[in-house]
Order: C-alpha cells, then sequence, then structure tokens
C-alpha cells in the first residue's frame, strides 16, 4: 500500500503547485455522478501466470482525485517490466519495456520468469515501489502432442515446423478447424496457406485457447507482421467473443473486400482476450465489441489489442471497450463513414504508441479519429429496467475513468481528431481522471476526407480532472478556423472540473486563406477551475487568441505565450512525423515557466526544478 507520508506531502503541497482543486463546490457539480468520493485504488498485477504470450494489466496504486489528493496526476510513476529482449514499438521506436504512469500492461511473449517493477516519485523525492513476479510458461509445453492441431490448406499440405505430436489436418473448410478449439488447446494455421470462409462457430469455454501461426516467417514489417502470415478471407463473422475467456489470436491476416460484418463480434462475459498482430483490410468494423445488461459477474474485462495493422473498413476501424483495456503500438486507419476508434469504456485503461488516422473518408458525418466516451444509461434505453444491482443487474459496473492515453499520433479526422466525453449531447457520461500526455496531432497526417469537413479542434474535452501535458498539437492542414484544446460542457454531463492544461506545444503554419478564429485553448462559461499553465503557441498571426477564457476566475492561467518567433528547430518539414518541435537555445520559451508537476517531457528527458520552460520539449543541449 502506498506510504501515508507521501499522501500527506501530496495534500500539504498540492495548493501551492496547481496540482489541487478545493473541494468547496456546488452541489449541482455532483448531479447523477456517482463515486463522488476519493477511491483508493490498490497496485495490483491482473495475473501473476499463464501461457506466453501473456497479457498482464499492472496498476500502481493511488487515489483518485477529489479535491487536494491528485496522486493519480501529481505522481510519476515509471515501469520496468523485466522484460528487456521484448524490443521496440514499431509505430513510435520506444522501448517495449517500460511505461510511464499509473496504469500500464505488457504481453510477455517469452517463457521465463520476469519481475516488473514500478517506481513512483512525487515532487520530492522516490516515496515508493512495487515489485509483480510474472511466471510465463512455454506454449510448446504447455500445449504438447495433441493439445495442439496444425491446420494447412491444399494448396500446401505443409507441416515443416509444425510442433513435434500435434495433430496434422489438410483441409480447405475452416468450418471445421472448431473441433480442436477445446480449454487448454491451440490451433496453429500454415503460413502461407489461405482459406476462404463464412461464420465460424467456436465453443464458449474458459480458456487457455490459441489461435496463431506455425511455419518461417518471411517480410515481417515494422510491426512484426509476417508477409506469409495465414490468410483467410470472410464472408461471415470469424470468432464470437461471448462467454470466452483467456483466448489469444494472433499473427494471422483477414480479408474482407466487401467491407461488412467483422472478424469478432460479442457483447457479455469477454475476459482476457489477446489480439495481438493482426493485418486486417475491408470489414464494416474489423474489432467490434459491445456490450448489453447482464447478470451481475458478467464482465468484459482485460481486452487488449496489441501491435495490428488495421486499415480500410466501412464503419469503425475499433468498435471496443472493457475494463483494463489496453490499445497499444496499432496502426489504425481509413475509416470510410464513422470513428477510426471508438472506445465506449475504459476504466484502468491505457491507449499508447498508437497510429490513428482517416475518419469518416466518405461522408461530411464528422467523427474522430479516437472517440472515448463511457457507459451512459441512454446506452442502455430498450433494457434500462434490467439495471437494478439489488436484483443482481447491473449498468456495467464502472465509468470510464483512470485512463492513460500517450505516445499517440492522431492524424487526419474531423472536425475533432479527439474527443473525451460522452457519445452526444443526451447521455450523462461523466468520464473523471485521465491523462492526456506526450500525443501529437496532425490533420494532415494520413488519408483526407474527401469532403470539406476539416479539423476545427484538436482535442475536445468533456471531462473533468483530465491533465493533459506534453502534447504536440499542430493546426497546420486544419480548417479555416482552429483551437488547439477546447473545454467546454456538450450536454447532460455534469460541468468540466478541475482539468490541467501544463506544458503543451500548439502550433500551425500560416497558410493562404487561413486568416480568423485561431486559439490556443478555450475554456466555456460553465467550467470550473481550470488551469492552463506553460504552454507554448504559434498560430496564424490575422485574429489568433493564446486562451480564450469565458470562465472568468474560474480558471487559472500563467506563463504562458504565444509568439510567432517560438524558436523551434524544423515545426514546418513537409513530412508531419518528421516535424522537430524542440527548442533552440534562443527560444524565448527557455525558462520562461514556473513549477508544476510535469517530471519530464514529450521525448522523455528529465525536467530540470531549476529551470523551468515553456512547452512540450525541454531544451537540452
Amino acid at each position: 500500500m502506498m506510504k501515508q507520508y507521501a499522501v500527506i506531502i501530496a495534500v500539504i503541497i498540492g495548493a501551492a503547485l496547481h496540482g489541487g482543486c478545493s473541494r468547496d463546490r456546488p452541489a449541482l457539480l455532483y448531479d447523477n455522478q456517482r463515486d463522488v468520493e476519493p477511491e483508493y485504488v490498490e497496485p495490483s498485477a491482473s495475473r501473476t501466470s499463464g501461457v506466453a504470450p501473456l497479457s498482464v494489466h499492472f496498476t500502481a496504486g493511488f487515489i483518485s482525485s477529489l479535491g487536494s489528493e491528485r496522486q493519480l496526476h501529481d505522481y510519476n510513476y515509471i515501469w520496468d517490466f523485466g522484460d528487456p529482449g521484448s524490443g521496440n514499438w514499431g509505430t513510435t521506436g520506444r522501448s517495449k519495456n517500460t511505461a510511464r504512469g499509473p496504469v500500464a500492461a505488457h504481453v510477455y511473449e517469452n517463457a521465463g520468469t520476469y519481475t516488473a517493477t514500478v517506481t513512483i516519485r512525487n515532487p520530492m523525492s522516490i516515496i515508493d515501489s512495487h515489485s509483480f513476479e510474472i511466471s510465463v510458461h512455454d506454449p510448446d509445453v504447455f500445449y504438447s502432442g495433441t493439445k495442439t492441431t496444425c491446420i494447412s490448406d491444399t494448396a500446401h499440405n505443409d507441416f515443416d515446423q509444425c510442433p513435434a505430436g500435434a495433430v496434422q489436418i489438410v483441409t480447405d473448410d475452416l468450418s471445421s478447424i472448431t473441433a480442436y478449439a477445446d480449454a487448454g488447446h491451440r490451433i496453429l494455421l500454415h503460413r502461407g496457406s489461405s482459406w476462404v470462409s463464412g461464420d465460424i462457430d467456436f465453443p464458449e469455454n474458459g480458456g487457455p485457447v490459441t489461435i496463431a501461426a506455425y511455419g518461417a516467417c518471411d517480410s515481417a514489417d515494422e510491426l512484426g507482421i509476417c508477409g506469409n502470415a495465414p490468410s483467410i478471407t470472410l464472408t461471415g463473422n470469424f470468432c464470437d467473443l461471448t462467454d470466452k475467456q483467456d483466448w489469444r489470436i494472433h499473427d494471422i491476416t483477414f480479408n474482407r473486400p466487401d467491407k461488412e460484418g467483422g472478424i469478432f463480434g460479442g457483447a457479455w462475459d469477454m475476459r482476457r482476450i489477446l489480439i495481438l498482430r493482426l493485418k486486417t483490410r475491408g470489414f464494416g468494423v474489423p474489432v467490434g465489441i459491445t456490450h448489453y445488461n447482464q447478470y451481475d459477474g458478467d464482465l468484459i474485462d482485460e481486452i487488449v489489442v496489441i501491435s495490428c495493422d488495421l486499415a480500410e473498413a466501412g464503419q469503425h476501424i475499433m468498435y471496443i471497450g472493457s475494463e483494463r483495456l489496453a490499445l497499444l503500438g496499432n496502426i489504425a486507419r481509413d475509416a470510410d463513414e464513422s470513428h477510426v476508434v471508438r472506445v465506449w469504456q475504459g476504466y484502468l485503461g491505457v491507449i499508447s504508441h498508437n497510429i490513428i488516422s482517416g475518419s469518416s473518408l466518405t461522408t461530411d458525418s464528422g467523427r474522430h479519429a479516437l472517440k472515448l466516451h463511457g457507459p451512459g444509461y441512454s446506452t442502455f434505453s430498450d433494457t434500462v429496467s434490467l439495471c437494478d444491482p439489488e436484483a443482481g443487474t447491473t449498468c456495467l459496473e464502472h465509468k470510464s475513468e483512470f485512463m492513460v492515453i500517450s505516445g499517440n499520433v492522431f492524424g487526419s479526422s474531423g472536425p475533432w481528431p479527439v474527443a473525451i466525453g460522452p457519445q452526444d449531447a443526451y447521455s450523462n457520461e461523466y468520464l473523471s481522471d485521465i491523462i492526456f500526455e506526450r500525443n501529437r496531432i496532425h490533420p494532415d497526417y494520413g488519408s483526407q476526407s474527401l469532403l470539406s469537413n476539416k479539423v476545427s479542434v484538436g482535442l475536445s474535452l468533456w471531462a473533468s480532472y483530465v491533465t493533459v501535458r506534453n502534447n504536440i498539437i499542430d493546426g497546420t492542414g486544419a480548417g479555416s478556423s482552429f483551437t488547439g484544446i477546447n473545454i467546454t460542457q456538450r450536454g447532460l454531463e455534469p460541468v468540466p472540473i478541475c482539468n490541467r492544461i501544463f506544458n503543451n506545444t500548439i502550433y500551425r503554419q500560416d497558410e493562404a486563406g487561413v486568416s480568423w478564429g485561431h486559439n490556443g485553448v478555450k475554456i466555456s462559461a460553465e467550467a470550473v477551475e481550470i488551469k492552463v499553465i506553460n504552454n507554448l503557441v504559434r498560430l496564424p498571426e490575422s485574429e489568433t487568441t493564446l486562451l480564450i477564457n469565458d470562465a472568468g476566475n474560474a480558471a487559472i492561467s500563467g506563463s504562458n505565450l504565444m509568439t510567432a518567433t517560438p524558436g523551434l528547430v524544423d515545426p514546418e518539414n513537409p513530412a508531419p512525423l518528421l516535424r522537430d518541435f524542440s527548442l533552440q537555445d534562443w527560444s524565448p520559451a527557455v525558462g520562461a515557466g514556473e513549477y508544476v508537476p510535469v517530471y519530464d517531457d514529450f521525448l522523455l528527458k528529465t525536467r530540470s526544478k531549476a529551470r523551468h520552460d515553456l512547452g512540450a520539449v525541454y531544451y537540452m543541449p
């Protein structure tokens, strides 16, 4: 458990260091809110043993953010998963063996015993650490002999590198493989083989079950996806995940050119599902799971999607949610009609190292690269009578909270690439305790809409207790007006409370025809106690504003700078992801800030306690 003195320190220093928020608020702010008292989240690993590849969710232990206790936001959490051989993310080049934030996730792909450690620092010093020992079993031993079934198509009839003693099946009918998906068994598909299939009706069971590939891997890409991965062209769905627990599905390519249906489905009792290194083209929603009201205990938990290449869908690329959700290192792009990634619940979740772009390419509906909302009563409008905890039924146990969204690239998606808040103005979905850090937003990256729905807001916040820090929000390629960050109340949800906007770089190149209505940060009148500090803004010179604060005295700002000459290294590179927003030594942002609880920068460089720079990237010669 977190040491008590750490809590005391946090309370004492909170107000002085822009950390805390007043407890004295109008009662209306809590209308229809759940969990209005601080909640202590225990440090934990979601599991400590299992067969590889093994996904594990971690929490560091923290107190939620009501009043001045803001451990989730004010402390620095550094994870070492004890797995240095795990390599780097193909999307960002950063190490898979490390992470930052109060919640994290990792996939152990090789057998062995690992020690994962989180080190916790407050503004004064290191105050605590937790370690978790993880035992990972060798799949060739765990699934030895006839617990493994190898499948080849008739054109190849190739069982080279199929594990010794495994069952060998030659077939062009994939519906026949479901007989081998018993708990404690795996199915391996031949690399190089291909199939065309309708619906495949896998049995419901508690696993572990693995569906993967065997044979030599040719031409692996940056995500580790093999060029000769088993290929399945579907006319139906591959796997309904309802009532399945501890399933691993990885290293397969899926196609559906008519852009209908999906690979996965399901609506209840899905737990410990790992989706790893899949390549998909087409489908309506390739990775789609939803939820219904079910009896207490029918949870959707530990859904993990990692290092997948998902593209060219008719509606969404992912429609997904769960408790302890992890979306890591994926490329998700090009949704014709709607959002690229829509997350309907994220409790103790992490969305990191993804590249997400290209929403509503063929419609003018105006969708997002990432839409994070939560379960609200409108979600259950047809079955609201079932939401009776005393009768043993629930409307999902947790709202969307305790989320880390970090290290992602959000590309072309209009009019708002990232939206964090209720799904619409009529849903009372209270999102809180979210960290949004070290992300890049580039409207001119990725496939552009065929219509005129240009980006107008980089990040839209309809939520509370959100910390936004060390992000690069580049409005280049946006519409004629552009706002970097907009904080407002969308509809029925409670008003935004205690959001903090620290050390972001908001930038836009001058463009012909772009001449009005540009804002760094905009705060609506109903927002309460919003802090905007140490931000660096450069926008086209005509009709621009650093901060529009309709909230009056309810917002605090300090040490922000808007300048035509911010002194950045290469912010106008033609390639969006090569733009360098590092400070040069002559930048007016160097040393122009004040202390806020931000420990490192966009590049994970440690910020000095003696000099406080503005913007996302700390100057270091």
